[in-house]
C-alpha cells in the first residue's frame, strides 16, 4: 500500500475542517496509508489547536510556523507528500511553485491570481502539473449535482440559471481582519464555483463555445459611509477598474441555451427571491448577526435551475434536489462522507498514483476566460464612479443597520408574542 505523508498549510477558517478530515483518513482510510505529518500557522493559538486536536485523535504531528522550514521537513520524507494549501489566497502561487520544485502533489482552496494572465497561467499547472484547486471539484462531489448529471444526461436544456449569493463584502467591510482571506469580488470569489454548469452542459450534449451577451455589476464600498471602494484585495480605491464587483448578473449563451450566472457579496438578488417565491422551497439561510455594536442581515443561497425536456431546481446549499414539472423532491444519493472529504480523499489518491482527476482544458481555459470577460464587461459598463458608489451602498444599508434597532426589535416581538 502507497504511503502519502500529508502537510497542511493554515488552520484558520478554511482550513480547520480540511484538518478534521485528514485526521479521520489518517485512522481509518483503507486505500492509502495517510500519515497526517505536519501542519504550518503563523497563528500559535490556531497552531495549539489544531496540534490538540490531533491528540486527542491518536496522530502526532509536527507543527510549524515558517512554510520554508515545513518545505525543508517534508523534503526529507522518502514517502509520496501532498501539502493542502489553506492559507490566505494571496500566498498560494508561492506554495505552488514550493511544491513543484520539490514533486510534491499539492491541492489549493483556489487558483490564486486576480488577474486574467496568471490565473490561467497557474490553472495551466493544474492541467499539466501535480496540482488540484478544490474549487474545481467542490460542486461535483455534491449528490444533488451528480444525479443532475443523470437526469439531465442527452436532454435539451433550454436555460440553466446558476445563483451563489451571500453576504461575504458586508461582513469582510464590517470585519476586515477575519475576513482577510476573502478576495477578488463576487465573480472570482463566488461565480468561480459554478465550473460544474459545463458539466450539465455537456451532459446534454452541448459543447458549444460560451459567449457573453450581457453583464451588469454593482462595485463593492468600502464601507457604508465610505468614500471609496474596496480593491480587489481589500484595500480602499477610487478607481472602478481596481474595485472588487459585489453584485454580478451575467447573461451567456452556450449554443442554443441561454446560461445566467448569478453572484453576490451583498445578499440575495431579487431574482433569486422571484425563483424562492415562485416554488416555495426554502432555498435561503438569512439571519442577523452582530459584529461590535452594528448587526447585518446575513443572507446565503446556492442553487441551480435547469428548464427544458427535464426542469430542476439543484439547493446546493441543503442538498436537495427538486422536479419542477412535477413538483416533487427527488432522492439524491445518501453519501457516507460530505463533499469535502471526497475532494481531500481524491487528492490523497491522485497524490499516491491511484487515480487522475486533472482539469480540463475547458475550464483552463474557456471557463476562466469566461470569468475574466464577465468582469471586464462589468468595468465598462460602469458608469460615473460615485453614481456607482452609491448605488451599491443604498444596497448594503439594507444589509446593515444599528444594533439598537435589531434589539429593539427582539423586544418588541417579545412582548407581542
Amino acid at each position: 500500500m502507497e504511503t502519502v505523508k500529508v502537510y497542511q498549510i493554515g488552520v484558520g477558517s478554511f482550513g480547520r475542517y480540511g484538518f478534521e478530515k485528514f485526521v479521520d483518513m489518517h485512522n481509518h482510510l483503507q486505500e492509502v496509508d495517510v500519515e497526517l505529518a505536519g501542519v504550518c500557522d503563523k497563528d500559535f493559538e490556531r497552531l495549539e489547536n489544531a496540534e490538540s486536536f490531533a491528540e486527542a485523535n491518536d496522530v502526532e504531528v509536527e507543527t510549524f510556523r515558517d512554510t520554508d522550514e515545513m518545505y525543508d521537513h517534508a523534503a526529507q520524507q522518502d514517502e509520496r507528500v501532498l501539502v493542502y494549501d489553506a492559507s490566505n489566497s494571496a500566498t498560494h502561487a508561492t506554495h505552488i511553485y514550493g511544491s513543484l520544485q520539490r514533486n510534491f502533489f499539492h491541492i489549493a482552496e483556489r487558483p490564486p491570481s486576480l488577474s486574467r494572465e496568471q490565473h490561467i497561467q497557474e490553472k495551466k499547472l493544474a492541467e499539466d502539473q501535480d496540482v488540484m484547486w478544490k474549487v474545481d471539484f467542490i460542486e461535483r462531489e455534491s449528490p444533488v449535482v451528480q444525479k443532475a448529471l443523470e437526469l439531465v444526461e442527452g436532454k435539451r436544456i433550454d436555460s440553466l440559471k446558476a445563483f451563489r449569493e451571500s453576504t461575504a463584502g458586508v461582513q469582510k467591510s464590517l470585519n476586515p481582519a477575519k475576513f482577510s482571506g476573502v478576495e477578488g469580488g463576487d465573480i472570482l470569489d463566488k461565480m468561480i464555483n459554478e465550473v460544474y454548469f459545463l458539466d450539465l452542459l455537456e451532459a446534454s450534449g452541448n459543447e458549444s463555445m460560451l459567449e457573453v451577451d450581457d453583464v451588469k455589476s454593482f462595485f463593492m464600498p468600502k464601507g457604508v459611509d465610505s468614500d471609496s471602494m474596496m480593491s480587489l484585495k481589500g484595500s480602499k480605491t477610487r478607481e472602478i477598474d481596481e474595485a472588487a464587483t459585489a453584485r454580478t448578473h451575467a447573461r451567456v449563451s452556450a449554443g442554443d441555451t441561454d446560461v445566467e450566472l448569478y453572484s453576490s457579496w451583498l445578499g440575495i438578488c431579487n431574482n433569486a427571491r422571484e425563483v424562492e417565491k415562485e416554488h416555495g422551497l426554502g432555498l435561503f439561510n438569512e439571519d442577523y448577526r452582530k459584529v461590535d455594536e452594528t448587526a447585518f442581515s446575513d443572507e446565503e443561497c446556492r442553487f441551480f435551475v435547469v428548464e427544458g425536456e427535464v426542469s430542476l431546481i439543484g439547493d446546493l446549499l441543503h442538498g436537495r434536489l427538486y422536479n419542477i414539472d412535477e413538483g416533487e423532491e427527488i432522492d439524491v444519493p445518501d453519501l457516507l462522507h460530505d463533499q469535502l472529504y471526497r475532494v481531500l480523499k481524491k487528492s490523497v489518491l491522485n497524490a499516491a498514483g491511484e487515480r487522475s482527476d486533472p482539469v480540463s482544458e475547458r475550464e483552463t481555459e474557456e471557463f476562466m476566460e469566461l470569468l475574466f470577460d464577465i468582469r471586464d464587461e462589468a468595468v465598462e459598463g460602469a458608469g460615473d464612479y460615485f453614481d456607482e458608489l452609491d448605488e451599491s451602498q443604498s444596497i448594503m444599508r439594507q444589509k446593515v443597520v444599528e444594533d439598537k434597532k435589531i434589539l429593539d426589535a427582539e423586544k418588541s416581538s417579545t412582548i407581542a408574542g
